[in-house]
C-alpha cells in the first residue's frame, strides 16, 4: 500500500514538474496550450493533483488571447478553484475570464449553454463567499449536471462550509448543521465530519457539535 502511494505521489509530482518546464519553455506562446488544457482535464478526473500555478497561467493566456480560449476549460478551471475555497484561487481566476465569455450578448458562434454555465458558476461562487449557503444549494440543485464529472465537488464545498462555521460558532445544533451542509441524516453528518477531520466533537445529549479548536 505504501509503495503504491509513493508511486502515485511520484507520478503527480512528475506531472507538475513537466507542466512547469512546459510553461517555461513556451512562455506566452498561445499555440502551446493544449498540454496545459489536457492537464486541467486530468485534474478534473483526479489523474493529477490540483495545480493552481499552472491553471492561473492558462487563464492568463486565455485573457491575453481570448480567440484561443475554450469555454469548457474555463468552466473546469473555475470549478477546481471553487473546490479550493477559502483560498483566493477562485477570485483570482474570475478576474481573468475573457471578456468575450462575460458578455451576455448572443452571437452565432457562441455556445449559449456554456455561457450560461459560467454565469451560474459565478453566482454560486458569490453565494459561497457571502456565506449564503441556502442560496448556494438551491442554485446548485437546479444545475447539478454541470458538476457531474467533478467527483469530490460536494465534499470540498462541505469542507469549506465547515471551515466557515468553525470560524464563527463555538457550538452548533446538529439539525441546523445538516441544513447548512445539505445532509439528510445524522449518520451522513458524522461521516462527513470525521472525513473532514477538523476537530469537532458531537454531544448527543444536547444534540450539538462542538468546535474544539475555538476553546
Amino acid at each position: 500500500m505504501a509503495q503504491f502511494e509513493k508511486h502515485e505521489a511520484d507520478k503527480y509530482a512528475q506531472l507538475r514538474d513537466n507542466m512547469e518546464i512546459h510553461i517555461e519553455d513556451n512562455l506566452y506562446d498561445e499555440t502551446k496550450l493544449k498540454q496545459l488544457e489536457d492537464y486541467v482535464n486530468k485534474q478534473v478526473s483526479e489523474e493529477a493533483l490540483y495545480d493552481f500555478h499552472s491553471n492561473l497561467y492558462l487563464m492568463k493566456m486565455y485573457s491575453l488571447y481570448p480567440e484561443v480560449a475554450k469555454k469548457n476549460i474555463v468552466i473546469k478551471l473555475l470549478l477546481k478553484a471553487m473546490m479550493n475555497l477559502p483560498e483566493s484561487d477562485f477570485t483570482s481566476l474570475v478576474y481573468l475570464i475573457p471578456m468575450t465569455m462575460q458578455s451576455k450578448s448572443k452571437s452565432m458562434d457562441q455556445s449559449i449553454s456554456k455561457q450560461k454555465e459560467i454565469e451560474i458558476i459565478l453566482n454560486l461562487g458569490q453565494h459561497l463567499e457571502d456565506c449564503e449557503f441556502d442560496l448556494f444549494w438551491k442554485e446548485y440543485n437546479l444545475n447539478k449536471k454541470i458538476f457531474e464529472q467533478f467527483k469530490s465537488f460536494e465534499f470540498e464545498i462541505r469542507r469549506y462550509i465547515c471551515l466557515m462555521i468553525q470560524s464563527i460558532y463555538q457550538n452548533i445544533n446538529i439539525s441546523f448543521l445538516c441544513q447548512l451542509l445539505q445532509l439528510n441524516t445524522e449518520k451522513e453528518l458524522e461521516n462527513i465530519i470525521n472525513e473532514i477531520n477538523i476537530g469537532w466533537i458531537i454531544d448527543k445529549k444536547i444534540r450539538n457539535y462542538s468546535n474544539t479548536k475555538n476553546k
